[in-house]
């Protein structure tokens, strides 16, 4: 049997038989079928009906060869990755609206911040962490005021799956207006469009209405709920997990 040089996006990830060579199609054009000459799973692609074997398409899915957008935009909003000197933008937010309070009961790693330093080493952090594929925090810009609001995040469960876990904070002036909603959506479309998403999850507090409400709007189920799993401050809360599935999300 004659064996090729398979090369994927440039990366020379070695040699295999014929029937292993990669078509260079995306990977959403490939599907599942059994090969009963070798008894293995094979990936057939659908564009061009070229097999693709598992061990190639493990190369296909690797996280670093992921071609995702740093920047996803709504009708009101800039959705992107942090870059340099955003780090300014984070420091104001938690200066107003009462936001360093709310945040120290939500996301104490934000609210911790004490200077604009802090915040540029943050968000620094964060655009090091996208381009390791080991989590994606994006800011989100208003259009209309040019102004920063809130954050995403986006952290990988297991790549296997593929399955993450979605948060957000929104600027205690901005609540109320639909664009936490507006967010999370995009954020989802890039989860699962993207990011090849099988499973999202969110894990809240059951002390913070808002989330788990904006959560069950967007179409999650809950999954479980860990009563006064935790303490702080001598008061316990629990935790409310919701997940949906890619099936679950392309049905709404």
């Amino acid at each position: 049997m004659s064996r090729f040089l398979l090369k994927l996006h440039g990366y020379q990830v070695g040699v295999y038989t014929a029937f292993y060579i990669h078509c260079g199609h995306l990977w959403e054009n490939i599907r599942v079928c059994k090969d009963s000459r070798f008894l293995r799973k094979l990936y057939l692609c659908k564009a061009c009906k070229l097999q693709v074997h598992d061990k190639v398409r493990d190369e296909l899915l690797h996280k670093l060869l992921l071609d995702i957008p740093s920047r996803l935009d709504t009708e009101r909003l800039i959705i992107r990755k942090y870059t340099e000197g955003d780090g300014r933008e984070l420091y104001l937010l938690l200066g107003r609206n009462n936001n360093r309070e709310f945040l120290w009961e939500n996301v104490e790693e934000v609210a911790s911040i004490k200077t604009e330093r802090e915040a540029e080493i943050k968000v620094r952090k964060h655009s090091a962490e996208w381009f390791a594929r080991d989590r994606f925090v994006m800011g989100l810009w208003l259009k209309s005021e040019n102004k920063y609001v809130g954050e995403i995040w986006i952290e990988p469960k297991k790549w296997e799956v593929p399955s993450f876990e979605i948060g957000w904070f929104l600027d205690q002036g901005y609540q109320r207006r639909g664009i936490a909603t507006e967010a999370a959506q995009r954020a989802l479309e890039f989860l699962f469009n993207d990011l090849n998403a099988h499973k999202v999850i969110v894990i809240t507090r059951d002390t913070n209405p808002r989330s788990l409400k904006l959560a069950e709007r967007l179409g999650f189920r809950r999954e479980g709920h860990f009563r006064e799993s935790r303490i702080e401050n001598g008061k316990r809360y629990g935790l409310l997990y919701y997940g949906m599935l890619r099936t679950e999300f392309s049905s709404i």
